[in-house]
């Protein structure tokens, strides 16, 4: 439970947490981990006219986010990455985890998939997928609403309650569905001593951090979520720019729907929810973003486009 100091504090901090469109641009200023993952992102074949910046927003604090890095004109492609190098379901049936995904004793969802690769790939010395991850790993989570308590979800709305509950118990099923099986049938890898990396905590912040950041499209036919690096640097705003699955070049890629400048950002519009959905689902408000006026529960339908 969080002190009346604590929750004071948190409810100020989260009264910030607003993506504004616009914002002050600032010359590109990227940490080691940032270069780091922009020379990963060439070598993996992404091809993008983008540049990680930071934007001053009201009240002074910095954001991240991307712009352009070159005059992009309507209908050039402002971010390119070839499927097979995505953090998906079906690379994830490719990995180490392959045997283990392709479980059948096990009801894997994507959200399931991708939350324990994500788990398992972060320990790994040399992952592949190590300076993505790493720089993932600095997204905090503490804004979205399954990480608050009902006294602050209630000064929000009482529908947010209702909501946030209802996706913790989502979060809980699909864990409870994974564990104990994992932990004793692949005790190699998640048992023994390895099982204080995969406990409910652990499991909730990686599920957090993927439903803030995953892709929704059909791929061959099926629709699947997904993350893509770099792509997913992008900030929410009214979008000028639409993702789609190429499937001649078997890309997934971002195409701009209007002429940016060099030094424009580049946002996007994740999902038409209401605001309590983005508080459970993203931990951020926007002015766009309409309220929720009575509670919505969510049905998880594969077909839903969302981010």
């Amino acid at each position: 439970m969080y002190s009346t100091t604590v929750k004071t504090l948190l409810l100020l901090s989260l009264a910030l947490c607003v993506f504004a469109d616009g914002g002050e641009h600032h010359e590109p200023d990227t940490t080691e981990l940032e270069r780091s993952f922009l020379e990963w992102c060439i070598e993996r074949g992404t091809q993008h006219n983008l540049e990680i910046a930071y934007f001053e927003q009201e009240g002074g604090e910095k954001l991240r986010g991307v712009a352009a890095a070159v005059d992009i004109k309507e209908g050039e492609t402002i971010v390119e990455i070839p499927i097979d190098k995505l953090f998906s379901p079906a690379n994830a049936k490719k990995s180490d985890l392959a045997q283990i995904f392709n479980d059948r004793n096990v009801p894997w969802t994507d959200d399931m998939m991708l939350t324990v690769w994500f788990m398992y790939e972060i320990l790994q010395h040399n992952s592949p997928w190590e300076p993505y991850l790493n720089l993932v790993q600095q997204s905090p989570v503490e804004s979205m609403a399954i990480y608050w308590d009902d006294e602050v979800l209630g000064h929000y709305s009482s529908n947010l309650i209702q909501i946030t509950h209802q996706r913790l118990a989502r979060i809980s099923n699909q864990y409870a569905a994974l564990f104990p099986y994992l932990s004793t049938t692949y005790s190699d890898i998640f048992g023994g001593e390895n099982a204080q990396y995969f406990t409910w905590a652990q499991f909730k912040w990686a599920w957090a951090l993927i439903s803030s950041r995953y892709w929704y499209l059909p791929i061959h036919g099926e629709h699947h979520k997904f993350m893509v690096p770099m792509a997913d640097l992008i900030n929410f705003g009214d979008a000028y720019s639409t993702a789609e699955i190429d499937e001649k070049n078997d890309s997934f890629k971002i195409v701009a729907q209007q002429d940016f400048n060099k030094g424009d950002q580049i946002f996007f519009w994740y999902t038409d929810d209401c605001q309590d959905w983005i508080w459970v689902e993203y931990g951020f408000s926007h002015p766009s973003i309409a309220k929720c006026e009575e509670y919505q529960p969510k049905e998880f339908k594969e077909s839903e486009l969302d981010h």
